[in-house]
């Protein structure tokens, strides 16, 4: 599990949590690509709450 906190008051940062995001989704479809055949063994589950609120994720709606 990965939990990402960040300021309900500041958002100075948010850009790292997009960031942190689009290389998650970037390593996650590499590896599944070069390593798995196109699919990651194991399912994975993004519950991302404050979505609008942390910045724009690239290619998210990929």
């Amino acid at each position: 599990a990965l939990f990402l906190i960040m300021s309900d008051t500041d958002s100075t940062f948010n850009f790292l949590i997009s960031m942190v995001y689009t290389q998650l989704f970037n390593l996650l479809c590499d590896k599944a690509d070069d390593v798995y055949g196109g699919k990651l063994p194991i399912h994975v589950r993004c519950l991302i709450d404050e979505c609008a609120n942390i910045g724009q994720i690239p290619n998210l709606e990929k």
